[in-house]
């Protein structure tokens, strides 16, 4: 996601946007530290915690941000992070 995506859509800076993304990082990761888990149970774990952590910040994000954000920490905790939407397109590899 760009910064200015960031700062059109959610009102929000990049340093918090970035900020905010960290700590849903470090949230999901001390919760989910050291359970074993199949990969897709792994990620709708992730995705879960993800979406309760989001929640309890009581932020007010538009639902294409909230979306955003869970993919691209998703794509970062359980895939290639930022290269990953590219590896998901059959055509590409």
């Amino acid at each position: 996601m760009t910064a200015s995506g960031v700062n059109a859509s959610a009102g929000a800076s990049l340093p918090d946007y970035t900020k905010l993304r960290e700590y849903l990082i470090a949230t999901v990761t001390e919760d989910l530290g050291g359970t074993d888990l199949t990969p897709e149970k792994r990620r709708l774990a992730i995705e879960d915690h993800l979406k309760d952590a989001l929640a309890r910040t009581k932020l007010t994000l538009s639902d294409s941000i909230r979306a955003d954000l869970i993919r691209d920490i998703l794509d970062e905790l359980t895939g290639y992070g930022p290269i990953q939407p590219l590896l998901d397109v059959p055509n590409v590899i």
